[in-house]
């Protein structure tokens, strides 16, 4: 029942007196998500019902209105590694780091890259791996995913030497990538977690794009109650309006361009009708 005593926080006597809190009345709007918020509504909710069967206050809700925010999701990131069906009971054999590009991996699912082919690629990259068997058509493979640091992708695309960086037995990793040399990596929408590896420093965002492209970027994101999946490659855009918009003021040559003369009508419809032709009409 914390929230009451804000309605009279001096008073010595009581926590609160009846005149304030029939004056102040009820929280008008309480907002947090949905994990964070149920303990609060449990605990405030009891109190405050209790406290008026008892008559000390005269409401028996303690919120107007409540608002769940929706979940910020995180634009999970995986990778491939590729093992022999065979290789599974050699210790040795089954220590290979060696990931295949997510494309490549559907293709051969698809049945549009043949088990032949697909050995061929893996003796590109490590020649030691060829097949133990006469018939390499006849060996299958299998191959675990595993989370990767969304830090260390662009969109889909790794950062091959910064994942070989991130953790120390993935050092001598090898590659097995698309034609152009990209390495691609599956993506899915999740909870956003650190064991997930996929949550998002907004220190790191402020620094690459600024503290008012990160605010913007979220306040677009959609509607507050929904759930909604952070994508960094969506906040190109946003910099970009802002970029824009920051032009309308600001030359490149002389810097800013304003000053404290009122606009003439002539001047207001010269920088208005590129970017808002709405306000111009």
């Amino acid at each position: 029942w914390y929230f009451l005593r804000y309605m009279d926080p001096k008073n010595e006597k009581e926590f609160c007196s009846r005149s304030a809190s029939d004056y102040w009345g009820q929280v008008d709007l309480y907002i947090g998500g949905t994990e964070h918020a149920v303990g609060h509504l449990l605990y405030s909710r009891m109190w405050t019902k209790v406290l008026f069967d008892l008559g000390h206050i005269g409401f028996d809700e303690p919120y107007k209105k409540l608002v769940n925010q929706g979940m910020i999701q995180g634009s999970s990131r995986f990778v491939y590694r590729i093992i022999p069906q065979y290789y599974i009971s050699d210790k040795e054999l089954s220590k290979k780091q060696i990931f295949i590009s997510s494309g490549l991996r559907e293709k051969f699912i698809k049945n549009e890259l043949s088990t032949k082919e697909l050995w061929d690629l893996c003796k590109n990259v490590d020649p030691e791996i060829a097949p133990l068997k006469s018939e390499a058509d006849d060996t299958s493979f299998v191959f675990p995913e595993q989370h990767v640091d969304v830090n260390l992708v662009d969109g889909f695309e790794l950062d091959v030497e910064a994942f070989k960086n991130w953790k120390h037995d993935l050092k001598n990793a090898l590659f097995i990538t698309e034609s152009d040399g990209t390495f691609l990596c599956r993506g899915e929408v999740e909870k956003m977690s650190k064991s997930k590896f996929n949550t998002v420093n907004p220190d790191h965002i402020v620094e690459r794009f600024g503290a008012d492209t990160f605010r913007m970027y979220e306040m677009f994101l959609g509607p507050v109650e929904i759930s909604k999946p952070w994508d960094t490659k969506g906040i190109e855009g946003v910099h970009r309006f802002l970029k824009k918009f920051w032009r309308l003021y600001v030359d490149e040559n002389k810097g800013l361009n304003l000053t404290d003369e009122t606009p003439t009508a002539a001047a207001r419809l010269k920088k208005i009708p590129s970017a808002f032709p709405l306000i111009q009409a």
